[in-house]
């Protein structure tokens, strides 16, 4: 099903008020939505499929009970739908719509992405990506100690809770948990190819023995690495010209230090980029040690005058 969602449609009792740009590409459309009840403004994210057992559908199902079971600033907060029987119901069929697909209500981030920063910017200051990666890594290290871990970290898929600026802290919330898995249980191949980890694409490929376990959690922390190297390098720090030659870059190849790229990286910054890229996942830091690593930066605000270019 490619349903066109045009704006003013009503999907039970929000209205929609536009398509956002997360809805390129992926399984879901998410939409910005007024609920005409009470005003509110909220997110619906809504499947492309209408298939019940399908992939999507799948996916979107647990989306809907991990959002349940986490709770934390740094995630998305989901929403219960109006129940007739006044029962909590989180997830409904959009009968308004082609298919009638599936939907759940979210909070409405107003803030973008951080892709649309590094779009706007090319490259973030070393403050900034070190005040909004602090955050996130808080967020990461509750999912993993709740035995969970996220599995397509990626610029597109942090949010900021508010517009950016005006002496405010920066929120970036986690969004997109339609993969997120035990952190120790075998993972399906979805996920960002760029920011997949080398033992995760050595168990795609099956080259890797199926007894020795991946923790998944290291996975996080190297996509980590790979948003960190982006946000301050302006580029990923592997790439090829096919789905092969990345594949082949990530398994084989370190990438060049990020520092050589861009000067104004401190030693400290570079080392811990460098690290969160390891090979080998016990190498790579560990949740609390990137987070101590990055403390100095907790307290930055943008200036107004940096706000203005945001």
């Amino acid at each position: 099903m490619a349903t066109k969602i045009k704006k003013n449609q009503l999907i039970s009792n929000f209205r929609v008020i536009e398509c956002l740009p997360e809805s390129n590409g992926g399984m879901a459309y998410i939409v910005k939505a007024q609920n005409i009840k009470n005003s509110d403004i909220v997110a619906l994210k809504i499947s492309k499929s209408s298939e019940f057992n399908d992939f999507n559908i799948n996916a979107l199902k647990a989306e809907v009970r991990i959002l349940q079971i986490l709770s934390h600033p740094g995630i998305v907060r989901i929403y219960p739908i109006q129940s007739d029987i006044g029962k909590k119901v989180y997830m409904e069929r959009a009968v308004e719509l082609k298919g009638s697909p599936w939907f759940f209500i979210m909070e409405y981030l107003e803030g973008g992405s951080v892709g649309d920063l590094i779009k706007k910017n090319k490259t973030l200051s070393e403050e900034e990506t070190g005040a909004i990666l602090y955050r996130v890594i808080d967020t990461l290290e509750y999912i993993h100690n709740s035995g969970y871990a996220h599995n397509d970290i990626k610029a597109s898929n942090i949010l900021f809770r508010h517009a950016l600026g005006n002496n405010r802290p920066f929120e970036p919330v986690l969004i997109d948990f339609g993969i997120t898995s035990r952190k120790d249980r075998v993972q399906t191949d979805a996920g960002s190819l760029f920011y997949m980890a080398p033992e995760q694409l050595q168990e795609m490929r099956e080259q890797r023995p199926p007894e020795i376990k991946i923790d998944y959690s290291k996975v996080d922390v190297y996509a980590i690495g790979v948003l960190l190297y982006r946000m301050l390098a302006g580029k990923l720090p592997l790439s090829g010209k096919s789905e092969t030659g990345i594949t082949t870059a990530i398994l084989t190849k370190m990438p060049s230090s990020p520092q050589s790229l861009n000067p104004k990286i401190s030693n400290h910054m570079n080392d811990l980029i460098m690290a969160c890229l390891a090979k080998q996942p016990e190498a790579r830091p560990t949740d609390k040690q990137i987070r101590f690593a990055l403390r100095q930066y907790a307290d930055y605000t943008l200036s107004p005058e940096r706000s203005r270019n945001y």
